[in-house]
């Protein structure tokens, strides 16, 4: 697992298991959730027995247990090993940690001097380039693409995957620092993952949430450049929240409702959100970053930075 960093020490509260049998064994069960890209396609399917199962279509199949505590992957023939570990470690080992009651979003996270600032946005809106040029800056990156929420002496802490950035050639080329490590994420994509290298031996897990960022859709067809942030109310960066979470089981109401109780106490924490729509343009990232240094140093002086204010540059 080249792309976690490795522990001495604790009891693991995961396993995993790379079986030899295919996934046509599980094609009895009844697939009936399944997610969608905005063509119709299916990338991902869920069933539960007792065990719960999650399919990425002619990919493999993962079971996870019925106590969420170990996973059992069962890949076509020649699919690659990076596949495998891109699939476990960026989609199922979070929706297992949601499984367990956690808040896990999918979300990319930079390091500041007061904690860290958190992107949210979907698949392709510009998160890990956005988050690699922080780090290019030098601001380190926590995590590409999926941080936990928790809960602790009175404030929200995040908690990072791991520190490595999957971007585009077109971003690779303009971002990509020397001595950075370079791997392929999965044969279907070309994708390439950039492995990051701490900065410092002593590691440390969690973070203080100085403001978040959700990201909106890129605008197609625009030549010029735009920028504006906005401040969110509490009930809809709730809203943002859930739509942005990592979800083992979408149809079940309970739980639902408990994670959007869960994500509404978060935003009564007093981190900033704000939605964040900006040209994508690579030579346009420095006004992004001014952008949001100037926001989140007020926030961090103690500065009120109202719902009123909106940022705008053309």
């Amino acid at each position: 697992m080249p792309e976690l960093p490795k522990v001495s020490q604790g009891n693991p509260s995961l396993s995993f298991h790379l079986l030899s049998s295919t996934p046509e064994k599980n094609n009895a069960l009844p697939w009936f959730q399944h997610w969608e890209t905005p063509q119709g396609e299916v990338t991902l399917s869920f069933a539960k027995n007792k065990e719960y199962y999650l399919r990425f279509p002619y990919i493999a199949d993962f079971e996870i247990s019925e106590e969420l505590d170990t996973i059992f992957c069962s890949p076509y023939p020649a699919v690659a090993e990076e596949t495998v570990r891109h699939l476990l470690v960026d989609q199922v080992i979070p929706r297992v940690l949601s499984g367990q009651g956690r808040t896990v979003l999918h979300a990319s996270a930079v390091r500041t001097g007061e904690g860290c600032i958190v992107f949210l946005g979907e698949s392709g809106w510009g998160k890990s380039t956005l988050a690699t040029s922080f780090h290019r800056q030098g601001k380190e990156l926590l995590t590409d693409d999926c941080i936990m929420f928790k809960n602790i002496n009175n404030g929200v802490v995040g908690i990072p995957s791991y520190a490595g950035s999957r971007l585009w050639q077109d971003s690779f080329d303009c971002l990509a620092l020397p001595g950075d490590e370079l791997r392929g994420v999965a044969h279907y994509s070309s994708k390439k993952r950039i492995v990051l290298r701490r900065k410092s031996e002593h590691v440390e897990h969690m973070f203080p949430i100085v403001a978040i960022f959700i990201l909106s859709a890129p605008e197609e067809g625009s030549n010029s450049l735009s920028l504006s942030i906005d401040r969110l109310s509490n009930a809809r960066a709730t809203i943002e929240f859930l739509k942005n979470s990592f979800q083992m089981e979408m149809v079940d109401k309970r739980e639902l409702l408990s994670r959007l109780r869960i994500l509404a106490g978060g935003t009564q924490m007093n981190i900033p959100v704000y939605t964040l729509a900006y040209t994508r343009n690579l030579l346009f990232l420095p006004t992004i970053h001014k952008a949001i240094e100037v926001i989140t140093d007020a926030i961090c002086s103690g500065h009120s930075v109202n719902g009123e204010e909106t940022f705008t540059e053309l």
